[in-house]
């Protein structure tokens, strides 16, 4: 397992200690032991990806009836199924909702559904994408962190670990 710390913030928070972290990791990075983070033990942890991906697409949803929906795919490299996506249109969305997801690899769905009451027409224009890499914990077992999925070459994260040196 290689990690690169770049950056370390060291301080004592209630009787614990508090360190700070950016990393850079390979693929076979799947835990992170307490010794690494100059603690004895991890009590809790908070993550922050710095991989997060996004994409502008011009769409242009036909007019809806009410409760009637229409859904279109967006590109974005990267996404993967599981992955955080938030998306917002540049125009009015006239009481629709909008939900979107990662359908396959690559591949983001956008949902809009008409619950205004009425026919509309919404205006055609750039929809924005964002998708929020997970970078998560499955365990947090003694003085290891688990990672699911197993980290890719290269990504970069921020780590904040609260333990006992």
């Amino acid at each position: 397992m290689a990690l690169v710390f770049t950056q370390k913030h060291r301080c004592s928070l209630g009787g614990r200690a508090f360190r700070a972290y950016e990393i850079t990791c390979d693929a076979s990075t799947t835990t992170i032991d307490a010794t690494d983070l100059d603690l004895k033990e991890i009590e809790n942890v908070w993550m922050a990806s710095k991989n997060d991906l996004s994409a502008v697409a011009t769409l242009d949803f036909a007019e809806c009836s009410d409760a009637v929906g229409a859904t279109s795919q967006v590109t974005v490299t990267g996404a993967a199924i599981g992955d955080y996506v938030m998306v917002a249109h540049e125009a009015d969305l006239v009481d629709m909702n909008v939900t979107a997801y990662v359908q396959t690899t690559d591949k983001v769905d956008i949902r809009v559904q008409n619950e205004s009451g009425a026919a509309v027409d919404l205006a055609a224009g750039a929809w924005y994408v964002k998708i929020l890499k997970r970078v998560g914990i499955e365990t947090q077992t003694g003085s290891y962190i688990t990672f699911w999925p197993a980290l890719a070459d290269g990504d970069k994260f921020t780590i904040w670990a609260l333990g006992y040196n």
